[in-house]
């Protein structure tokens, strides 16, 4: 029975969740005597009138009022549970290993790098070379005008296509009533300057092809869309196009800032990176997969 006992014991030490209970209660027992153990934690807080005014600034950015007297005195108190907090967390090691901290302390570093980094405008010679190297990025798509007369495949079925092509021939000889003739349609009748993909995401692929290979200035079709089928008429086809400078001027200032901040922050990161010896330990297996 005593050797049941004993195993029994045993194996609720082995367990997990037996562990956790035990290293928690060792805390607890030790907890008290923490302050006592000259573990080098800085038990001065000090809250400076710096402070207060901060953290009722702070109130008042978010509640757009200052806080009451009794809120200033809450919002202190919370500050200073939040640092004994903090040093006690930080005392027992709780964010060494832990990925989020890690994380959270990289990317706070990042941020401090960024603002130490001061990216100057680019000069109108900088950035027409810029431009210049980057004109794909500032292409305008081919767009395209058009107005279309829609007959509904759910509600005709079989007939649509039919419908639609009678419709069309109808238009073709000059009715001008384009507006009132076909079925309701959920979307507008005409559409200005619209991008492929714009008239790719209203009506399909299938119909946004079509229109970029009729001819313009008469009426066409029918058209199947994802609704059902359409007589079209193309009004005006804008090719592609490269806008002046002048004209995208904020936006390449920019993207070309962007890239001299991302050119910053890599040799930033280098020049941090130069000052730390890296050694990677490698098994022979690791090894033989490693890149030559």
């Amino acid at each position: 029975m005593a050797i049941g006992l004993s195993i029994g014991r045993l194996c609720w030490l082995t367990d997990p969740f037996g562990r956790f209970l035990v290293c928690g209660g060792l805390v607890l027992v030790a907890f008290p005597l923490w302050g006592a153990s000259g573990d080098g934690v800085d038990r001065d807080v000090v809250v400076t009138s710096a402070d207060v005014t901060r953290l009722g600034a702070l109130w008042q950015t978010q509640y757009s009022r200052p806080p009451t007297g009794e809120e200033l005195s809450a919002i202190v108190d919370n500050h200073i549970k939040e640092e004994v907090l903090y040093r006690e967390a930080m005392a027992l090691g709780l964010s060494d290993d832990d990925i989020i901290v890690r994380r959270r302390l990289v990317q706070k570093f990042l941020f401090l790098s960024e603002d130490l980094i001061q990216i100057a405008e680019p000069s109108d010679e900088v950035l027409t070379d810029y431009y210049v190297a980057h004109r794909d990025r500032y292409l305008v798509s081919p767009q395209t005008t058009f107005r279309h007369v829609y007959l509904s495949a759910e509600k005709r079925g079989e007939m649509a296509r039919g419908d639609a092509a009678v419709l069309v021939a109808r238009l073709q000889k000059g009715d001008d009533n384009w507006r009132e003739l076909g079925d309701p349609f959920m979307l507008q009748r005409e559409y200005a300057a619209r991008k492929e993909t714009e008239i790719t995401e209203l009506f399909g692929s299938g119909f946004a092809d079509v229109l970029q290979n009729v001819e313009a200035g008469k009426w066409t079709g029918p058209v199947r869309s994802a609704y059902g089928w359409h007589g079209v008429k193309i009004l005006d086809r804008a090719p592609q196009s490269l806008p002046p400078l002048a004209e995208i001027r904020i936006e390449a200032i920019a993207d070309n800032s962007a890239e001299q901040r991302q050119k910053a922050n890599k040799e930033f990161y280098q020049a941090v990176r130069d000052r730390y010896t890296v050694v990677i330990e490698r098994d022979a297996k690791t090894a033989d997969r490693s890149p030559g």
